[in-house]
C-alpha cells in the first residue's frame, strides 16, 4: 500500500524494551491485542488462519504505563517482534495478579499462538462483568460500558485523521499505519477496562456477585483451551453426507411432483414462489403480499396433514444438512479441524453485533455446534458423524440426565412445597427415573396407567412432558394446547376483547396435570410473586436474573421459572466444565446439557460424569449418561 504523502502528526513512540517494568507483584493489568485479522466478520477469529498479532498494550493499575508494544505496522515504527514476545511469555509466565479486559478470549487466544500463556493469574473480563451485573441492557460493546459509568470513551481522532490520509477504516486499517498513529489509541485499550472494572468491583459487592463472576472467570480460560483444540472432521463422511442430502432431496421432490404434477427444483425449497403451486394444487389457501408472494411459513407447512407437505418439510431438512451445516463446516474447517467460539454470556462489539444467549447458557458460532440436527433419529447421527475423535480416541459424549426437571424439584422442595417431596423421593429411591414418566403416573394414578396400552400412555406421557416444559419456559394454556395439539377457542370477555383460550379437551388435561404435578405450578407462582417485589430471581450459584421495570412494576415475571431453572442449569455446566479442566479434562464441545470430548481411556469419561453429578448439590441426586462412539454420531446410537 502507497504511503500517504502527508501524515498526521504524532510524538508517541515505542517504548524502550529494556526500560519496560516487571509484572510480578502488581495487584491488576489491563492487556489488549491490536490484530490484522481480514476475515474476522466473516469468519471469526483468525488465529489459525491469516490473522496476525500487531502490537499488545498493557497497563499496570497505579502505573507505571500505559505501553504499546508494536511488532507489525506495515508503516513502520516496530519493536523487534521475538523480543516482545519474549518479554510477554515471562511475564505471563509468572504473574499471578488480575488481567483486565474485553473480549479477554480473542486476545488469550492470540497470544498462546505465539507461547505467552498465563497459567497462574485470574482473567477478568470487563465485558462478563456487565450482564453479570444487569443483563437487561441494550448494548454491551466497550464504549456503551464505559458511558454508562461516565467514563470518557477512546480519543480516536488521529486514528481517524490516519484513516483519511490511507484511505482505509481507521480501526480495520491500523495495522497499516505507522505504531506512532496507533499508540495512543492502543494504550488507551489498555487503560479503559482497568477504569471500568474499578466502577464494577463496587457493584459486584452490592449485588453480592462475585461468586458468580469468579466462575465465569475461571470459565474463560477454559473456552479459550476449547477453541484452540477444535474438533476434527471426517471430510470423506462430509461428502457422503452432500450426495446422501441432494438425492434424499430429489426423492421428496419427486414425490411432490408424483401427487400435484408441480415440479420443484433441487435447492429451491426454502422460495415461497417455488412451492406454492404444489399446495395450491391439494387445496390450501395462501395468503399474499402486495408484490402477490406468497406467505409459507414453517408454522403454515407444520399444521398441513398431507403427503405433499410431509414431502416438502422431508426435503427442507435434508436441504438444511447440505447448504447450512455441510457448507458452514467446510467454509470454518482449518487444518482438517473446526474451532468453535464459544459466547459464555451476551456481549456485543464495537460494531454493535451483539451475540451470547442469557441467563448463562452457552451458545456458539464460527460454527455454530450447538445447532446442530439432532431430533431427528435419521439425520442426527448420520450428521453428526462427521466430527469424529482424535486419533486412537473414541468419542465420548456427556449428558445430564434430566437436569431441568431434577432442578425444578430442588427449588420446590427448597421453596417446602409438599407435592415436590414425592417427585424428589423417586429421584433419591431411583436416580434414572423418567421424570415424565413418573409424572404421568402422579396425574393419572399408578394402576391406571399399569393398565394402558402402551401407545396410549406414549401419548399421555408426550402431554406431560409438553406441559411440563410449557409450564418451565412461561407457556400460557392457548400455547400448551398447541404444543400438544388440541384445539383452543376465542372467546370475548366482558370488556369487548377477544382472546385465546385453552379447548375443553386440552383444559381438562392441564387441570389434570395441575392436580397431579401440583408442584410447578405452586414455585412458578412464588418466584413470580417474589420477582413482582425485588425485580430479579437469584440462580443456584448467585447469577440475577431481572425483570425489566415499566409502568411502576416489574414486567415478565411470569417467566421467573423458566429464568431460575435455565440459570440454574448453566451455573451447574459451567462449574462441570471448570472441575474437569482443573482435573485435566481436555473438554472439546459443549452443547445443550451435553459435554463431548475425546478419550483415549474411557475412565476419563466415567471421571468426568463424576464431577459433572457433583459439582453442584441439588436435593436430588444428578445424573450423568455416557455414550461411546467413534463420533459425535455413533455416540448418539
Amino acid at each position: 500500500m502507497q504511503t500517504p504523502l502527508f501524515q498526521p502528526e504524532s510524538e508517541w513512540r515505542a517504548p524502550d524494551l529494556a526500560s519496560l517494568p516487571e509484572w510480578k507483584g502488581a495487584k491488576r493489568i489491563g492487556l489488549d491485542t491490536e490484530t490484522a485479522d481480514p476475515q474476522l466478520r466473516k469468519l471469526g477469529i483468525g488465529v489459525r488462519r491469516d490473522g496476525r498479532i500487531v502490537g499488545v498494550s498493557f497497563a499496570i493499575e497505579g502505573g507505571p504505563g500505559p505501553f504499546y508494544l508494536p511488532t507489525g505496522h506495515a508503516g513502520g515504527g516496530n519493536l523487534p517482534a521475538e523480543s516482545v514476545y519474549e518479554y510477554l511469555r515471562r511475564q505471563a509466565a509468572e504473574y499471578t495478579g488480575e488481567i483486565v479486559g474485553a473480549n479477554l478470549q480473542y486476545d488469550l487466544d492470540y497470544l498462546a499462538e505465539l507461547g505467552i500463556i498465563f497459567r497462574r493469574a485470574k482473567m477478568r473480563d470487563v465485558q462478563i462483568a456487565a450482564p453479570l451485573i444487569y443483563e437487561m441492557h441494550d448494548s454491551y460493546s466497550l464504549a456503551s460500558i464505559a458511558g454508562r459509568y461516565d467514563i470518557p470513551g477512546k480519543d480516536e481522532s488521529l486514528l481517524k485523521e490516519a484513516g483519511e490520509a490511507w484511505g482505509l477504516d481507521p480501526k480495520k486499517g491500523l495495522h497499516h499505519f505507522p505504531a506512532r498513529l496507533a499508540g495512543p489509541y492502543a494504550e488507551h485499550d489498555a487503560v479503559l477496562p482497568l477504569q471500568i472494572y474499578e466502577k464494577q468491583r463496587a457493584e459486584l459487592d452490592e449485588q453480592d456477585l462475585w461468586g458468580i463472576f469468579d466462575l465465569e472467570s475461571a470459565l474463560l480460560p477454559v473456552l479459550v483451551k476449547m477453541r484452540r483444540r477444535g474438533v476434527r472432521v471426517d471430510f470423506d463422511h462430509l461428502d457422503r453426507v452432500d450426495v446422501w442430502s441432494a438425492q434424499e432431496e430429489a426423492k421428496a421432490l419427486q414425490r411432490v411432483y408424483d401427487l400435484t404434477g408441480k415440479r420443484i427444483a433441487v435447492g429451491d425449497v426454502w422460495k415461497a414462489k417455488a412451492i406454492a403451486p404444489a399446495l395450491v394444487e391439494i387445496g390450501v389457501k395462501l395468503n399474499y403480499n402486495a408484490n402477490k408472494i406468497p406467505s409459507v411459513t414453517k408454522e403454515l407447512l407444520g399444521s398441513i396433514d398431507h403427503p405433499v407437505a410431509d414431502a416438502i418439510n422431508r426435503a427442507r431438512r435434508v436441504n438444511k444438512v447440505r447448504t447450512t451445516f455441510a457448507d458452514s463446516i467446510r467454509k470454518h474447517a482449518v487444518n482438517g479441524r473446526v474451532h468453535t467460539t464459544f459466547n459464555q454470556i451476551r456481549r456485543t462489539d464495537d460494531d454493535e453485533n451483539s451475540t451470547g444467549a442469557a441467563y448463562g447458557r452457552l451458545s456458539s458460532v464460527d460454527p455454530n455446534l450447538q445447532q446442530q440436527p439432532a431430533r431427528d433419529p435419521e439425520i442426527g447421527p448420520f450428521w453428526r458423524a462427521v466430527y469424529v475423535p482424535d486419533e486412537g480416541a473414541e468419542w465420548a459424549a456427556l449428558d445430564y440426565s434430566q437436569q431441568e426437571p431434577r432442578m425444578i424439584i430442588h427449588w420446590a422442595e427448597r421453596a417446602g412445597i409438599r407435592a415436590a417431596f414425592e417427585a424428589g423421593d423417586a429421584f433419591r429411591s431411583d436416580p434414572s427415573t423418567d421424570n415424565h414418566a413418573m409424572m404421568t403416573r402422579l396425574i393419572h394414578g399408578a394402576e391406571a396407567c399399569a393398565a394402558m396400552e402402551p401407545d396410549e400412555f406414549d401419548k399421555k406421557r408426550k402431554h406431560a412432558k409438553n406441559i411440563f416444559l410449557g409450564r418451565c419456559y412461561g407457556m400460557g394454556d392457548p400455547k400448551l394446547c398447541h404444543s400438544i395439539g388440541v384445539p383452543t377457542e376465542w372467546v370475548r370477555t366482558r370488556t369487548g376483547r377477544v382472546i385465546e383460550v385453552a379447548g375443553p379437551e386440552g383444559k381438562a388435561i392441564i387441570e389434570a396435570f395441575n392436580a397431579g404435578v401440583p408442584y410447578v405450578d405452586q414455585l412458578s407462582e412464588k418466584l413470580d410473586l417474589a420477582a413482582q417485589k425485588r425485580g430479579y430471581v437469584k440462580t443456584i450459584l448467585g447469577r440475577r436474573c431481572h425483570f425489566p421495570f415499566r409502568n411502576g412494576h416489574y414486567d415478565w415475571t411470569h417467566k421467573a421459572l423458566n429464568r431460575l431453572i435455565q440459570g440454574s442449569s448453566a451455573d451447574q455446566t459451567k462449574l462441570a466444565m471448570v472441575e474437569a479442566d482443573a482435573a485435566g479434562i481436555p473438554i472439546q464441545l459443549q452443547v445443550h446439557d451435553e459435554i463431548d470430548l475425546s478419550v483415549s481411556d474411557r475412565k476419563v469419561a466415567t471421571d468426568l460424569a463424576e464431577i459433572m453429578e457433583n459439582c453442584v448439590q441439588l436435593t436430588v441426586p444428578s445424573k450423568v449418561d455416557i455414550e461411546i462412539g467413534d463420533s459425535w454420531g455413533g455416540s448418539m446410537e
